[in-house]
């Protein structure tokens, strides 16, 4: 399915839509039938969802699931520390997506999820990243355009995914008094948990420590996805582990981790 939208705010929405779709488990058949705007229980076709999701006040974090074979929507309530949080990252967001699109005018960026594809501007997709709080564990990765692509006005190909979270990170109360199970120097401010190992194994660290731990999964990602130069693992030290770690962040969401 491939659609081009006109309206920016509704292509945002259209844009959330298909991230939904493509953040959600599936059921046994793979097919989801219509959508709910939780708590009403009204079915909507696509056009109606779309409708319904682009009225909403912005921003806003959805949340799915799958009920009764249909795409379950219900709107997540967002504390002002979240909303003045978003706002930052979001136009950060904004920015490194936007840094490598040539801006000619009629420039389209191809959005694709889960079996789907729409067409949108950069100004929409831009608007999204604005007005919807990405979902938990949600993916977004960018492909080559190709020729015939780029023929058509297309600048940028998107698509959106559930990833594996193999490390998660859940920060201490501000008065414990936990010593960093790593280096047994700093106070620990986090827990980080491995799933990538059995049984699961979770550990207190300090920021220092988290950094280079998060880091050296990155830099492992950045390995294994062919980045060039591929960073060398049994060479980088923890210093390194953690520049690589916050210039990530920073570039990413515009703020610096260890500040």
């Amino acid at each position: 399915m491939e659609l081009i939208l006109d309206s920016s705010a509704l292509a945002a929405a259209q844009i959330e839509l298909v991230t939904l779709r493509a953040w959600v488990s599936r059921p046994a058949s793979g097919e989801l039938n219509g959508v709910r705007m939780l708590p009403d229980r009204t079915l909507l076709d696509d056009r109606e969802a779309i409708s319904a999701l682009a009225n909403l006040p912005k921003p806003v974090h959805c949340a799915a699931d799958v009920a009764d074979g249909a795409l379950a929507i219900t709107l997540e309530p967002l504390a002002p520390e979240a909303l003045s949080w978003h706002a930052r990252v979001a136009q950060h967001q904004v920015e490194f997506w936007m840094q490598s699109i040539a801006r000619e005018e009629g420039g389209i960026i191809l959005f694709e999820g889960r079996g789907e594809t729409i067409t949108v501007s950069p100004d929409a997709f831009a608007e999204w990243l604005r007005d919807y709080v990405l979902p938990t564990e949600l993916s977004l990765g960018s492909h080559k355009v190709t020729s015939e692509e780029s023929a058509r006005g297309v600048v940028l190909r998107v698509q959106a995914s559930r990833g594996e979270t193999q490390l998660t990170s859940y920060p201490l109360p501000n008065d414990s008094t936990q010593v960093c199970e790593r280096c047994s120097a700093r106070r620990a401010s986090s827990t980080l948990t491995n799933h990538e190992v059995q049984p699961i194994r979770t550990v207190a660290l300090c920021s220092e420590c988290l950094q280079a731990e998060l880091g050296r999964k990155l830099a492992w990602v950045l390995r294994e996805e062919g980045a060039s130069p591929a960073p060398d693992l049994d060479a980088m030290t923890d210093d390194d582990f953690r520049r690589l770690y916050r210039g990530f962040t920073e570039s990413f969401t515009g703020e610096d981790p260890a500040s």
